[in-house]
């Protein structure tokens, strides 16, 4: 049953498509894929290549997946993280850490002492 909750991939010639569990589907053209040894970027969506098994089946990895992810552009982790910067959900959450140890520091007096 708990494999029935897993995310679906769906390959055509040209694009992958991914099924999540909770909101809208993922299309992506295969040559508009960027990945690096760490993360992959599906249009606008993000993976951490160590998290994929807990994602999708072994068999949807390995016969599916990965051939496609081979078809897109490989980057080096420097170019990734400047890419993933862009990104809007990664601007959040950088933002949301600021305020969290601002607020921290203020808090301890850091910036009064």
């Amino acid at each position: 049953m708990i494999f029935q909750l897993r995310r679906k991939i769906g390959i055509t010639q040209n694009t992958v498509i991914i099924y999540p569990l909770i909101g809208s589907k993922i299309v992506c053209p295969k040559n508009q894929i960027i990945f690096n040894d760490v993360h992959i970027l599906f249009g606008k969506s993000i993976f951490q290549i160590n998290q994929l098994y807990k994602l999708f089946s072994a068999s949807e990895i390995e016969n599916h997946l990965y051939p496609a992810i081979k078809q897109g552009k490989q980057v080096t982790r420097i170019e990734m993280q400047a890419i993933l910067a862009g990104n809007k959900y990664v601007r959040v959450a950088q933002i949301v850490i600021i305020v969290i140890l601002m607020g921290f520091f203020v808090y301890h007096g850091v910036f009064f002492s």
